[in-house]
């Protein structure tokens, strides 16, 4: 049920991407302001033609907390722009409701771990999907984790969906404000 919730809510970014042509980088590249995400990380296989991915945009990247019944929804969306390819990556983690602090977890989407994440990931080319990836395993740390911020880092192995070749992502970093 997640991997086909997070492959609907990433191809819906991606067309509010493309309705959006203007590309606005961050002052940085490497860090979050309000509202926006980063996420950086390297594969063993090619993605879009390159061994990284590197939001690079302000334009259609966001980060929100949101509480659930028992626990707080986080997803971070970020977003690469490469003309004209665009690359969205999309971090969704379910931690204890109103944790702060630093705090570990897995790639797995079991209703009775207090920590839950899927990583979505689609390269699209002119509003078409190319490739469209979702996590199977990894596991991410949350090294700060606040009212108004988040920042951590992960590692993945990812499926496929379009029927292509599955990746391992390693130094993955990301962070967000809310």
């Amino acid at each position: 049920m997640f991997p086909f919730i997070f492959k609907r809510l990433t191809i819906y970014g991606f067309l509010a991407v493309s309705l959006f042509s203007g590309c606005k980088k961050s002052a940085s590249g490497t860090e979050a302001v309000n509202g926006e995400a980063f996420i950086q990380f390297t594969t063993d296989y090619l993605l879009g033609g390159k061994y990284e991915f590197k939001s690079n945009s302000t334009i259609g990247g966001f980060a929100t907390k949101t509480n659930t019944a028992d626990k707080t929804k986080i997803i971070i969306t970020a977003v690469q722009m490469d003309n004209p390819q665009i690359g969205t990556a999309m971090l969704t983690i379910y931690v204890p409701q109103n944790y702060s602090g630093a705090i570990s977890g897995k790639f797995e989407n079991s209703s009775n771990e207090n920590t839950q994440s899927v990583l979505a990931i689609s390269i699209s080319t002119g509003g078409t999907i190319r490739e469209d990836y979702t996590s199977i395993i990894g596991n991410y740390n949350i090294t700060k984790l606040t009212g108004s911020e988040i920042e951590g880092s992960f590692d993945a192995y990812c499926k496929n969906e379009t029927g292509g070749n599955n990746i391992s992502i390693s130094s993955g970093k990301f962070s967000g404000k809310f």
